[in-house]
């Protein structure tokens, strides 16, 4: 198994099942949503949390690079 990808609605227990998961599995653990803002400081050298990317971008452009992040790890 290479990884696992949780999904689901905010405060639903994602990062508590996925470290979890992470240390029972040996895998390593990824939020996503760190990644995402890490990343976009990296291009626009400006630091914003997810929220303020979607206030700032949209949803659609928001979703785009979640996507693209998911299909690079």
């Amino acid at each position: 198994m290479k990884s696992l990808i949780l999904m689901g609605f905010k405060h639903s227990g994602k990062t508590t099942v996925g470290k979890l998961l992470s240390d029972t599995l040996q895998l390593p653990w990824i939020d996503l949503d760190r990644e995402l803002e890490a990343t976009y400081f990296q291009e626009t050298g400006i630091a914003h949390t997810c929220a303020e990317i979607v206030r700032q971008h949209g949803e659609v452009e928001f979703r785009r690079r979640e996507q693209a992040l998911v299909l690079c790890l």
